[in-house]
């Protein structure tokens, strides 16, 4: 991205103050403008998200304690603090070499296509030291590589089948809320798979899902069909089962998933 709307004068002084105080920091590389503040779709109580790149991630969390003190001493941090309900600086620490991370059984997608997303195409770069970013950004521009997305998508399958399998457990068993935890999660793994299938990275499994599946991935059906899923006449009851048999058939059929299980 190369445009950036800040939703208040506060938020746009707060991101210059901490360019000026950290950008001759040796230890940083990169400052990037991330979240909604980098789309231009934050409100007055937005935060200002900030993610610090560094040449190692092994000290950041002693490396952030000491920007944020010198941070929170700050009049622009006491503006932007101001100015909206949760309007603070929301700091996040990265050498910007992602890999895949583990995952559990129940846990719903992991992050890693979200964190390139957001660190390398959803950002505006504040600060670039020598080309750093640009730079790290080629081992997942335009998308990384076709046997890593191979396996991503086995990966996401089996664990979004895992989900759906359960449902019918437990409904007859009448944990209903505990399937409906599956579903959502299973609906996450979908659009985890929707996006790697695509070779587009996403935003989020859990915000902004309109804007991603209409406008960035042009698939408003598939945004309507999500919406009829989640509303739920009667939660004691088979809906839940249901549910999840027109999810299976979504997934065969934008995704090529096939349960052999």
């Amino acid at each position: 991205m190369t445009l950036n709307t800040y939703p208040t004068e506060n938020h746009s002084r707060a991101a210059s103050k901490f360019v000026e105080l950290f950008s001759s920091e040796k230890r940083i590389v990169a400052i990037l403008l991330v979240g909604s503040c980098a789309r231009g779709s934050a409100s007055p109580d937005s935060c200002l998200d900030i993610t610090v790149m560094t040449d190692d991630e092994r000290d950041a969390d002693v490396f952030a304690k000491h920007v944020e003190s010198i941070w929170n001493t700050t009049e622009e941090s006491s503006e932007l603090q101001r100015t909206g309900r949760f309007s603070n600086l929301d700091l996040n620490f990265t050498d910007g070499k992602f890999r895949p991370g583990k995952r559990g059984w129940t846990s719903g997608p992991d992050s890693f296509e979200i964190e390139v997303g957001n660190t390398y195409v959803y950002s505006v770069p504040l600060f670039d030291r020598d080309g750093a970013f640009e730079e790290r950004g080629r081992a997942f521009l335009p998308y990384y590589d076709d046997e890593l997305r191979k396996e991503r998508l086995a990966d996401i399958e089996k664990y979004f089948y895992n989900n759906l399998d359960h449902i019918p457990l437990y409904v007859r068993r009448g944990l209903y809320f505990q399937g409906l935890e599956r579903l959502i999660n299973a609906s996450r793994e979908y659009l985890q798979g929707l996006f790697v299938y695509s070779r587009i990275y996403p935003i989020s499994y859990d915000k902004w899902i309109r804007f991603q599946l209409v406008d960035i991935l042009k698939r408003s059906d598939i945004y309507s069909e999500l919406v009829e899923m989640f509303q739920i006449k009667r939660i004691e009851s088979n809906e839940l089962i249901d549910k999840s048999a027109r999810l299976r058939e979504m997934a065969e059929r934008d995704l090529g998933f096939s349960d052999l299980g």
